[in-house]
C-alpha cells in the first residue's frame, strides 16, 4: 500500500486527525479523494529502494560580455563636448502672447 508523507494538519469524517509531518498508508484512491479534498495535504513518499527521480542538470549559464577598457569608454564619452548644445529661448513664447486678450 503506498506510503504519503502529510504536508498540512487535516481531518475529515473519513480519514484523520493527522499532523502535519506525519506519515500514513492508504490506497491511491483514498489519496486521491483527500488531496481533492484539501489540495496538497498528502504526497506521495517512494517506495523504500526506489531511486529517486534524477534532477535535470540547471540550463547552461551565458557568458557575461567583458566591460570596456577604460580609455574606449573616456574617448566615447568625450565625443560630443565641443559639440553645440541646442537650447530653447527663455522668455514669453506663443502662450504667453498678448493677442487674443482684450
Amino acid at each position: 500500500m503506498p506510503r504519503y508523507e502529510v504536508l498540512q494538519d487535516y481531518r475529515s469524517g473519513a480519514h484523520g486527525p493527522w499532523e502535519k509531518g506525519s506519515r500514513v498508508e492508504l490506497d491511491t484512491e483514498d489519496a486521491a479523494w483527500v488531496n481533492r479534498d484539501s489540495a496538497g495535504t498528502l504526497k506521495q513518499i517512494p517506495p523504500l529502494g526506489a531511486q529517486p527521480a534524477a534532477e535535470e542538470p540547471p540550463p547552461p549559464v551565458e557568458p557575461k560580455a567583458e566591460p570596456k577598457p577604460k580609455a574606449e569608454q573616456s574617448a566615447a564619452s568625450t565625443a560630443d563636448e565641443g559639440a553645440p548644445v541646442a537650447t530653447q529661448p527663455r522668455g514669453r513664447g506663443r502662450s504667453g502672447s498678448a493677442k487674443g486678450r482684450g
